[in-house]
Formats: structure tokens, sequence, C-alpha cells
């Protein structure tokens, strides 16, 4: 299921999304469906806050589910369009706020690093819910997407920049 970290660097990825919580893996399940070569970071198990939930009531197309049966299934179809998920750590130096969240680009998701994009609970907003979070990457997504076509049309395909979700 896994790859780790130190094994991929001869990989080559469009998307690389940071953190595989449900956020994350909604960017994962929406840059696969696009075809677009797509990695999931995660330093620790997939699902994010959904590990810490014992029963959810309100997520469309669930009456109720275990928090960890949501992350499996989340995880299960974000690999079936394509996703790779790989372990490690990754270290780069976004603005935040106050309160140590990401600050945003509200239309795009983009961080203060071109390319990098945030999406869910890690990022300066209203609240902290699956619904949101899910919003927000398909969001962040589609921009990452379109900043990665923009990109490889200025430069050669060989030598793009390539886009990371912060989720």
């Amino acid at each position: 299921m896994g790859t780790d970290m130190s094994n991929s660097s001869s990989c080559n990825f469009d998307i690389a999304i940071v953190g595989a919580g449900p956020a994350g893996l909604a960017d994962g399940l929406y840059a696969g469906r696009n075809r677009m070569r797509t990695a999931l970071l995660e330093a620790r198990a997939p699902g994010g806050q959904l590990l810490n939930t014992e029963l959810i009531e309100d997520y469309p197309g669930q009456q109720s589910i275990l928090g960890g049966d949501l992350a499996a299934i989340m995880l299960e179809q974000a690999l079936h369009f394509g996703a790779e998920l790989i372990t490690g750590l990754v270290d780069a130096h976004l603005e935040h706020d106050s309160a140590g969240y990401y600050v945003t680009d509200p239309h795009t998701m983009m961080t203060n690093i071109p390319g990098i994009f945030a999406a869910g609970d890690v990022r300066s907003q209203l609240t902290r819910q699956i619904t949101t979070a899910v919003g927000d990457a398909t969001t962040a997504t589609m921009a990452a997407m379109r900043w990665v076509e923009d990109t490889k049309r200025r430069v050669d395909v060989g030598t793009a920049e390539h886009a990371q979700l912060v989720a």
C-alpha cells in the first residue's frame, strides 16, 4: 500500500499531496481521476482526524460510519484512481496565522509558495469539518492541476515544476 519516501526519488509526480486526512484523500481521488501522476505523502496512518473519531453521523451519503471505516473507504478510492501512498515527512516554510494554520488564497488554496496548495484542517478557516475539508480539497486540486498545466505550457515538460498540496 505505501512506499517509503527514500525509494521515491526516481518517481516523477505531477502533484504531491502532503497529508492523507479527508482533504488529502479527496485531493488524491480528484487528481487521480484527472490523470495526474499523484503522490499522497503521509507521516502516520492515512485518515487524519477520522482515526480519532469513533462515530460519524453527519457525512453525506453515510447515515452513520466509524471514522476508521470512512478513512479506509476514502483511501481505497484514492488509490483506485491512481494515487500512490508514500510515507515520510515534508519540510517547507509556509506562511501561517497566529494559531499556526496555513494562510491560503481563498479562491485557489495556494499558499505563499507558488505551486504549494493547502486544504482541510491545516488551513486558516472558520470550521474544521470533514465536509469543509473535502470542499477545500476539490478547490485546491482543481487549482493545482491548472497550475501544473500552465507550468508545463511555460517550460519544457522535462523541467516543469510540480505542485504540492498540503492537506
